[in-house]
Order: structure tokens, then sequence, then C-alpha cells
């Protein structure tokens, strides 16, 4: 168990990622991105979740908790649709963060130019196509979203779930994400917590696995807890993982946490067609290659932002 925690591989290091990855849902990325790229996303980061129109939508949870009880938040939060009003958002990230547990900032592959780099890389095209075993692999969802710390209860993605919370994963649904934290200081670890335990091998039924949707670690059958690790995912370092056939969380933080989550899988996944709702300048997908340009190929490429 050790080893799951604390193994860290080079991206340059395809079959050992994708061995790790297909045995226990989750690889450790080390050195994947630069310190001073890191430093530059965290600033503009914080100075952009003082502008509402940067800001996606975003629930009031202290105002859904006065009407609902807490057990309202062991579910995706954003079908709640109460959300942070204009008026919230204007008085800056310090208030509203008491009313909401995180929120994106919209359109990052334009608004931080500087991670297009990172996810179009040829390295995390060929560790896609290997781990879902499809030749053709396409950019289904990018997102940089913002944790706070408050004293909220914990909501949706703090508790254990499956992304697609369906017993069985059909083919074209099946995803490998990547998570790039630009919030970690040189000695903390990353709060995302996984079960290193395939879905299918924890002998459920279907109504055994609904039941493990969005529980506490606590909450779990003792014969699942000794799967339960935390990667060894440090500054600079990023993380693969399997969303559908790993149960995971994330911890409520101890500071603001930044996050960059990017989806890899098909064109005919069911989230393909929310891809387009992400924009990409034109002119920086024109200078792609020819993998790369089919990578971003669901993208909306623009003129301008």
């Amino acid at each position: 168990m050790s080893n799951v925690k604390n193994k860290r591989f080079y991206l340059n290091e395809y079959k050992k990622i994708d061995l790790f990855l297909k045995k226990y849902g989750v690889a450790v990325v080390k050195n994947f991105i630069k310190k001073n790229d890191i430093d530059d996303v965290k600033k503009k980061a914080q100075y952009l979740l003082n502008c509402p129109k940067y800001l996606g939508p975003a629930n009031n949870l202290k105002k859904i908790l006065k009407k609902n009880s807490v057990n309202v938040l062991r579910n995706a939060v954003l079908n709640l649709k109460n959300y942070l009003k204009f008026k919230d958002l204007s008085k800056g990230y310090k208030f509203y963060s008491k009313l909401t547990n995180s929120i994106e900032i919209i359109n990052p592959l334009i608004n931080f130019p500087v991670i297009n780099k990172y996810i179009f890389n040829n390295s995390l095209i060929k560790i896609s196509r290997h781990y879902l075993k499809k030749k053709s692999i396409k950019i289904l969802y990018v997102a940089l979203r913002c944790h706070f710390k408050n004293n909220l209860p914990i909501s949706d993605f703090n508790y254990f779930h499956t992304d697609d919370r369906k017993f069985f994963t059909k083919k074209n649904n099946s995803f490998l994400k990547l998570l790039i934290p630009f919030h970690l200081n040189k000695n903390s670890k990353i709060e995302f917590r996984q079960f290193i335990i395939h879905k299918n091998r924890m002998k459920l039924t279907q109504d055994q696995f609904n039941k493990l949707q969005y529980l506490k670690a606590e909450e779990y059958p003792n014969r699942f807890k000794k799967y339960l690790v935390r990667p060894n995912v440090k500054n600079t370092d990023a993380y693969f993982f399997d969303p559908d056939n790993f149960f995971h969380n994330a911890e409520k933080p101890k500071t603001l946490r930044i996050m960059l989550y990017v989806v890899f899988g098909s064109d005919k996944s069911y989230l393909a067609k929310k891809t387009k709702k992400i924009n990409i300048l034109k002119s920086f997908f024109n200078g792609l290659t020819k993998d790369q340009k089919n990578l971003g190929k669901l993208l909306t490429k623009v003129e301008s932002f």
C-alpha cells in the first residue's frame, strides 16, 4: 500500500503509468509543471476571483441550507440551481467564499494561456490512448476550479463517488482525468483521496453500488477501507486517475485550493456535447500539430475573448 501512496513517475514513463493506472486507477506524474508557471496561474486566479464576468455559476449553499437538510448536499449540488447573484460575486471572493464551497473561472484555455503547453502535450495523448485503448482521443472538459476554506458543511465532491454513478460504464463513456494543483506549498500534499480497488473487483450488486455513492470514508464497509490512499502529489506534480471505476473524493481545503481538471475521452461520449462550451484561441490552435489539433477538435475556436 505504501508503494501506491508514494510512487511517482516521469511523464515519459508511458508503460509504467499505464500499468499503474490499470491496477490502481491513479498515477502521479512528478515535476510536470514549472514552478514559475504555477505562481503565475495562482496569482492570476486570485485576481480573477474578484471579477464576476470571469466566473461560472456557483450555488449559494448557505441559502440552500436555510430551507433544506444538510443531506441535500450529498449529491451534485449544481442540480440545486440556487446560484450566487452578481451582487454577491461583486463583493469579492473573501465575501462569497463563505456562501459556497467552490467556483470555476471560465475559459481557462484563454484566461490562463500558459496551461495550453501542458494540456496539448504529446505524452498526454499517448498515455490517454494507451489507457482508454482508443486511437482518437479528445479533450472533453477543461476547468479551473477554486475551492474555498469556510465553515460550510461538506458537499458533493467532498463525499466519495464515481463521476458517472453508473454500475457499468459504457466503453465510449470511459474517461481519463488529469488534475494539476496550483496551490500546494513545497511540503504539502494533495487533499484528494481514492479507493484503489476497481468497482468490478468490489463484488457489489447494483443496489450496493448505489449506496456507496456520496459516503464519507468512515461510512464505507470495513473490507474496503484498506484500499483508501492519498496520492503523493506535491508542488509541480500532476496526476491521472480513472473517475468512473474508482471511488474518490476531495477533502475541504485548509487554504484556497486552485485545481485544473482535464478530461480525455471519446467524441462519442455523452460529455462531448458540452465540450463546445470551452473556447480556445484560433491563433493558438492553428499552430498545433495534427495530433494536437485532433485532441482539441471539439473545442470552440474563437478569434478573441
